[in-house]
């Protein structure tokens, strides 16, 4: 995650919920892995959903699958 997307005025809270390089377990229970989360401040819907963009366009994941033991 871009550590100026917190700099943001509309941006009340960035966390990455893994240091970067953890092992992140799958989804339990039909709940996805969550590997940040970000809060934002709007005065409308329109411009809420425009500053969800922009932090999104901050964060990057680099997914690497496990190994399968085993496996050929």
């Amino acid at each position: 995650m871009r550590p100026q997307l917190a700099d943001r005025p509309w941006c009340e809270r960035a966390v990455a919920e893994h240091p970067t390089g953890a092992p992140v377990a799958t989804a339990v229970a039909g709940r996805g892995a969550r590997l940040a989360h970000v809060v934002v401040t709007a005065n409308t819907p329109a411009q809420c959903r425009t500053r969800l963009e922009r932090a999104l366009a901050a964060v990057h994941p680099a997914i690497t699958p496990a190994s399968t033991t085993g496996a050929s």
